[in-house]
């Protein structure tokens, strides 16, 4: 019952927990298994006594982990949802579809030698590069280096830093002077189309 819990119980993608084909099981499970037991004993009329019990019963021991089992550790990563505990490559992807939304083409790089670009996305003519850093802590002045530099090599028109986090004062200084704009990820999209215009 553990590991059909775990087969069954699903997620959506806005963390939705779906119980409906686990609730069918139990009844499954006590249909098959609990209630031929009660009538060998001819005790099947005390089932509408015992149901719930026992249905509380079997969600508290298929609730624990299966003996032998390996959990996946990291969580689930879905880039068309932010999470502040996604997967960082699942995070550029993310950021790559919020520019995709605001009329951009946007590629993400897969750390391919792009030279500090984790997206570059061109349109009308116009070309960014974008570097993404899922941070729990402010984003620091290696990151505004790396996509000025991403910036140069790639001949790219803008150079953007983009994080779920704030920026150091040192950061923020190297940006004024270099030009490199740090956003939030939610700023993207709007800044990128006026950028386009």
């Amino acid at each position: 019952m553990q590991i059909r819990r775990l087969q069954l119980v699903t997620t959506d993608a806005y963390g939705t927990i779906h119980l409906t084909k686990w609730a069918k099981e139990i009844g499954y499970f006590c249909n098959t298994r609990i209630l031929p037991l009660l009538q060998v004993e001819g005790l099947t009329d005390q089932w509408p006594l015992l149901k719930a019990r026992a249905e509380t019963r079997i969600e508290e021991i298929a609730q624990r982990t299966p003996p032998g089992a390996v959990l996946n550790q990291k969580p689930l990563s879905d880039p068309r949802v932010f999470d502040p505990q996604m997967d960082p490559f699942d995070y550029e992807r993310h950021c790559a579809l919020l520019l995709e939304q605001a009329g951009w083409d946007a590629r993400v790089t897969q750390a391919s030698g792009d030279q500090g670009a984790d997206i570059i996305a061109t349109k009308g003519g116009r070309k960014i590069v974008v570097q993404c850093k899922l941070y729990s802590q402010p984003v620091g002045n290696k990151a505004v280096q790396e996509i000025y530099t991403a910036k140069q090599h790639q001949q790219a028109d803008e150079a953007i830093v983009v994080s779920n986090a704030g920026y150091t004062i040192p950061a923020r200084q190297l940006a004024a002077t270099t030009g490199v704009h740090l956003l939030h990820h939610q700023e993207l999209a709007s800044f990128c189309e006026r950028l386009a215009a």
